[in-house]
Parts: C-alpha cells; sequence; structure tokens
C-alpha cells in the first residue's frame, strides 16, 4: 500500500486556498484539514474558560494571556475526528462550527496563533493528522513547516482589492488587511512551493492547474491515487 500524500495548500486569508482545498479533496478522496479552525477552536476555548477577551477588540494578548493560552494547549479536551471527507475538531465532545466564525473568535485568532507554545503546540497535532491517510491541508505553514518534506505544495495568492471582497462574505470579519498586517510573518512560500494566483480564476479552474501539477510532482511511489 502507498505511503498517505499530503498536499500543501497555503496562503493569506481570502485567498482561495480553503474552498480550493475542499474541492481538491473531495476530487482526490482525501481529507480535507482546515489547520486554521484548529486555531480558531483553541481560541474559541480559551474565550469561553475566560483565559482571553471575547470580545471584538482583538486586541494583543498580555504575557498572563499568552502564558494562560499555552497551558491551554496541553490541557484542552481536544479530539480530530474524520467526517465526511473533513478532519475536524472536537472540543470536550462537542464540534463547534458556527462558533469558529464568530466575531469574537475571528478578532483574536491571529493573536492566539502567535503565542510560540500554541505554533510548537500545532506542529505536533497537525502532524498527528497523517495518521489518518491522505490528506489536503490548507493553512498558512503547511509546505514550509508542518510537512516541508511533501512534494506537493502550492501557495495561493491574489490581489489585494479581490481578497478584501471575498473577505466580506467568507467568515474572515472582513478584516483581511489586519490579518496580514498580522501575520506578515507567516504569509510566505515554501521554497520549493507552486505560486498560483487565484485573482481571475474559479475554483474548478483552480483545481485542475493543481491536478495537473500534482501528477508532475507525484513521487512514484505514492501511487496512483492521483
Amino acid at each position: 500500500m502507498p505511503p498517505p500524500l499530503v498536499i500543501a495548500i497555503d496562503g493569506p486569508s481570502a485567498s482561495g486556498k480553503g474552498s480550493t482545498s475542499r474541492e481538491l479533496a473531495r476530487r482526490l478522496g482525501f481529507l480535507h484539514v482546515d489547520t486554521g479552525a484548529m486555531y480558531r477552536a483553541l481560541t474559541w476555548h480559551c474565550q469561553q474558560a475566560g483565559l482571553i477577551p471575547n470580545d471584538a477588540d482583538g486586541r494583543e494578548l498580555t504575557p498572563a494571556e499568552q502564558a494562560s493560552v499555552a497551558q491551554a494547549c496541553e490541557t484542552w479536551p481536544v479530539e480530530l475526528l474524520a467526517r465526511a471527507g473533513h478532519l475536524v475538531v472536537a472540543v470536550g465532545g462537542q464540534v463547534p462550527d458556527a462558533e469558529l466564525r464568530s466575531t469574537a473568535v475571528t478578532s483574536y485568532v491571529a493573536r492566539v496563533s502567535h503565542v510560540p507554545a500554541v505554533r510548537e503546540w500545532m506542529l505536533g497535532f497537525q502532524r498527528g493528522c497523517a495518521q489518518f491517510g491522505s490528506l489536503v491541508m490548507d493553512g498558512r505553514d503547511i509546505g514550509t513547516r508542518i510537512f516541508r518534506e511533501t512534494p506537493c505544495k502550492f501557495f495561493l495568492h491574489a490581489r489585494e482589492d479581490v481578497r478584501a471582497k471575498r473577505g466580506q462574505n467568507d467568515g474572515h470579519g472582513g478584516g483581511v488587511a489586519r490579518r496580514d498586517l498580522i501575520d506578515q510573518d507567516l504569509n510566505q512560500p515554501a521554497a520549493d512551493a507552486v505560486l498560483i494566483d487565484t485573482s481571475e480564476h474559479s475554483v474548478a479552474e483552480i483545481v485542475e492547474q493543481v491536478l495537473a501539477l500534482i501528477r508532475q510532482r507525484q513521487q512514484p511511489e505514492a501511487g496512483a491515487a492521483v
């Protein structure tokens, strides 16, 4: 049996990586993993526990709040579940959905994700997703950090005006420019990633382009699943 294949889809907010990854995973029969949802789930958990603000301010976290978030990583009741073609995060047996797109979570997720201990914890947690089989993972550091060894790395980007418009409609809270500023250290492609401008292309067109490139880059031992 061929080893699992991980396809890394990175990019900034509203670049199209989520919609592209979901459709790509469906086409390939792989599991889709939204790593951003993992950070949102942790943010939601910390807000519910009163560890960080539960408002729309989005201010920087204090050192004490960062320490509380770091400790929460080691104790929160989180697990991964495979459901309907996706790997989803359950917290205390509950699978949060709409809660992860709330204004409060959207306002603080970038702050939480920049706590060094959080990214270190997520490194192991996200690498553990491979135990479920072949994956299409979207995020910001899949190809540069989580699965650097995968031969299938893609970095999606789009013009600022296009992403700003998308961000008003797809759960980013309209804060694309703000997220860009906070996440500027993460919005960098891997050296061997294929860069794709999604500004003028449909999801279907992007998926076809990615599929063609995967077939070119796929390791022979990765099998004929693609």
